[in-house]
């Protein structure tokens, strides 16, 4: 009975300890948004439905929880997942919300249910940097409209030539038809990030998206962006519910 206690207790902890780095946070009073791209556990697919409901329900009830959103992955890059990978988006209203909201009992007892049903791909906590005005609220929420979440390790001394080809990179995949809009985001905290950026980008269509996918594999900009770094999920993706 002492271990379990102490095993949940160590748990708790762990969840309520605030992931966020404030010498990385770019503007103290705006929001950040954690990305949680999660891994259905074999068999367990009813369990994280559930489990999932119940964690976001009470999520959704905690002062400073701006918005949360599910997306469902359907393609992956560079092989297919295995498994279903969902991904999990909430903003919060400053940085100091995130421990806030994190060390609340209510809070850790359903995220440690939930979380027995998962791996983690990657887990991170973002502000933006380029692109339109971010609103997770309404993001790819359009009838049919994709979600690229692509979450990057910047190979080391890399780190200019990596920022010079994305920039180009992103401008050659806006020239095409179908693409909505593209962001990029700081890494802020989260899980092993050392070295991490994301970039999202929207596609009007899933048509649109498969159309464009192997013309611009092709272009040598393309080929020198992807050089400079290493990927830790890019996952296409469509808006679900997770209630």
């Amino acid at each position: 009975m002492k271990k379990i206690f102490i095993a949940g207790l160590v748990g708790v902890l762990a969840f309520s300890c605030s992931p966020i780095k404030k010498s990385l946070v770019l503007k103290t009073e705006d929001s950040v948004t954690e990305i949680a791209i999660r891994i259905v556990k074999e068999g367990k697919s009813d369990e994280f439905m559930e489990t999932r409901k119940n964690f976001i329900a009470i999520l959704k009830q905690q002062d400073g929880v701006l918005a949360d959103r599910e997306f469902q992955s359907f393609y992956a890059l560079p092989k297919p997942d295995e498994r279903d990978v969902f991904i999990g988006m909430t903003d919060y209203e400053t940085y100091k919300t995130v421990g806030k909201v994190q060390g609340k009992i209510g809070v850790v007892s359903k995220f440690l249910k939930f979380n027995k049903n998962m791996d983690l791909k990657a887990y991170v906590f973002v502000q933006q940097t380029e692109g339109p005005k971010f609103n997770l609220k309404t993001l790819a929420s359009g009838s049919g409209e994709i979600l690229e979440v692509g979450v990057r390790k910047v190979k080391p001394g890399m780190e200019s030539q990596f920022n010079e080809y994305r920039k180009k990179f992103v401008e050659l995949l806006s020239s095409y038809e179908g693409v909505k809009e593209s962001y990029e985001l700081k890494v802020v905290g989260g899980k092993d990030i050392d070295g991490l950026s994301v970039g999202m980008t929207v596609y009007k269509t899933k048509e649109a998206f498969m159309k464009l996918a192997e013309p611009i594999m092709k272009e040598e900009i393309t080929q020198k962006y992807f050089s400079t770094f290493d990927v830790v999920a890019s996952q296409f993706s469509f808006s679900t519910t997770n209630q």
